[in-house]
């Protein structure tokens, strides 16, 4: 058995994660992280989901942590295993999700010795961790319990603290690793960290009044700060302007305006050009948009700390507290008939492209899934969008629903990695979720469907399967001759996913049209499991011809 002082310290530990906040860990089997996985298991308040790869498992947390809005504890063994954490921990990082990474380590006399699973895990993510610490050996001596326990209380708090994201502790074990079961009594009292939101000052908005301008929501949830961002546009009397990432998209008749990506590409909407745009998040996803707005200039606030990748920001206010906005008032509005264009052009481009929609896009085409979406899924359940097509097809089409959905989707390194596992994460967290990714994403990430057998997940994985990377034909490389196109960027790989639904036990559906995949998440909804939904949709070079054709209509209809 373990020695007494160290089962003492790392309960210690992992006490101390419980009270900053952690309901939640994460770990991957492994014989050096014993201690910290068995005090987990044990541990009353915290529930520990197992996996069996590491990438996975750490995508799995990252859903995890969006769902619960808590922080989640990642746990590996020693050696490239902690590697394999990598990509979780950058999403993590850049989409300011607070994940508690601890690596079981070698104790120092077998580090640089030819030790097996044995590398250099000191700072090993980098600068893509908020905090990281290399603990002492836990043996109750080099590390007094008290202090494991406040450690404990203070990687979670820092995790959770804005802007949220992951921190890093590396733990370094002796043998023997199996620690006493049942109840340690963890020295010390309880330890309580609490940080004092820092409230915006809204002094400088003062100079946009009477200016002709837009509020834009970026790509990354601001329901809580819906209040305050609708007060600002409706006093400036702007357009608002919501990437359906940021949850805003609702249904009312004020409504934020959803359909602006097929505006601006309009050559009329030369006359809808603000002045200045006030975004607040990261830059939203329309690549349109971003364009249409760089001659404007720009204002950046963020609760989440400083996200201005186009180095254009005029002025970047940041706060963890956005609600004075909630009672600011600009004293001018906007110009007369500025908000009125925007949404005539809006209601346009919507007439336009949803009269093709309806009556003359073929059943395949992938956009017709999104408009449709709010009508077809139960609102309580996540939805997770896969980067490439599929999240730039949610803001082409989904513009809003009533009751609004959850949606969600890994834009910090905008990867196609572990997009299944996070939202296995969010299923875990909210009892069921949908994933709608493209084919290469679901190929990238089949290892994480295990998670849903072993944990009884429910929801569906919508799989837009074209049998390519379709979103190259949108891109410069789409002009390179035929046959070179075909080899670099279309990437056939001619997987029958019914044999990987298979492999993992899981419910499978083939779909033809977008009516099919309607039905099989109807029944998937009913008959419970996580059904895989492999959706035969357009050839690439075909679904982009819908797109210009609707992009026409609009310019036409508002031409």
């Amino acid at each position: 058995m373990a020695d007494a002082g160290m089962t003492r310290a790392v309960a210690a530990l992992v006490a101390g994660l419980r009270e900053g906040g952690v309901r939640h860990a994460v770990a991957c089997p492994g014989s050096r992280s014993t201690p910290l996985t068995v005090r987990l298991r044990e541990e009353p308040g915290i529930r520990l989901w197992m996996h069996l790869d590491e990438r996975s498992a750490a995508f799995f947390a990252l859903g995890l942590a969006r769902s619960t809005q808590s922080p989640v504890v990642l746990v590996s063994t020693s050696g490239t295993a902690a590697a394999n954490f990598l990509p979780g921990v950058v999403e993590a990082f850049l989409s300011r999700v607070p994940l508690v990474v601890l690596t079981a380590d070698r104790p120092p006399e077998l580090r640089d010795t030819g030790a097996p699973q044995t590398i250099d895990q000191v700072r090993l993510y980098g600068s893509h961790v908020k905090w990281f610490l290399d603990l002492a050996v836990p043996d109750g001596h080099t590390i007094p319990p008290r202090y494991a326990r406040l450690t404990g209380t203070r990687a979670a708090r820092t995790a959770a603290i804005g802007p949220a994201g992951p921190v890093h502790l590396n733990v370094p074990l002796r043998e023997p690793l199996v620690p006493d079961l049942g109840p340690v009594e963890p020295a010390g009292q309880p330890s309580s960290l609490s940080v004092r939101p820092r409230l915006l000052d809204p002094s400088p908005l003062a100079a946009l009044a009477g200016r002709q301008g837009v509020v834009v929501a970026g790509a990354a949830d601001l329901a809580r700060w819906e209040r305050a961002l609708r007060t600002l546009a409706r006093r400036l009397n702007w357009p608002l302007l919501a990437d359906p990432l940021s949850n805003l998209r609702a249904g009312d008749p004020e409504a934020p305006l959803a359909a602006y990506d097929a505006v601006v590409r309009a050559p009329a909407a030369r006359t809808l050009r603000p002045e200045v745009a006030v975004r607040f998040g990261p830059p939203p996803t329309s690549k349109a948009l971003n364009t249409f707005l760089e001659g404007a200039e720009l204002w950046v606030v963020d609760a989440d700390g400083w996200r201005e990748p186009s180095l254009a920001g005029a002025q970047v206010l940041w706060a963890e507290d956005l609600s004075p906005l909630e009672d600011w008032d600009p004293g001018r509005p906007g110009p007369r008939g500025w908000l009125e264009a925007w949404r005539t052009a809006e209601a346009g481009a919507r007439a336009a492209m949803a009269a093709y929609l309806h009556q003359e896009a073929p059943p395949a085409f992938e956009g017709l899934l999104y408009h449709r979406l709010g009508r077809r899924l139960d609102p309580a359940a996540p939805v997770l969008a896969g980067n490439s097509m599929p999240v730039r097809d949610l803001d082409s089409f989904y513009w809003g629903s009533d009751p609004p959905l959850r949606l969600w989707g890994n834009r910090g390194a905008n990867g196609i990695d572990g997009v299944v596992s996070t939202a296995l994460g969010l299923a875990a967290g909210a009892g069921r979720a949908v994933a709608i990714l493209g084919d290469l994403s679901f190929y990238h990430d089949m290892n994480g469907l295990l998670a849903a057998k072993w944990h009884r997940l429910q929801g569906a994985v919508v799989v837009v399967n074209n049998d390519a990377g379709g979103i190259f034909r949108y891109l410069p490389q789409a002009a390179l001759p035929g046959d070179l196109y075909r080899e670099l960027f279309d990437t056939p790989h001619g997987i029958d996913f019914s044999g990987v639904a298979t492999l993992y036990g899981l419910p499978y559906r083939r779909a033809a049209t977008v009516g099919e995949v309607e039905e099989a998440l109807a029944r998937a909804e009913v008959e419970g499991g996580l059904w895989v939904i492999d959706w035969r949709v357009l050839d690439p070079a075909e679904s982009a011809a819908v797109h210009r054709t609707l992009w026409r209509r609009v310019e036409e209809r508002l031409g």
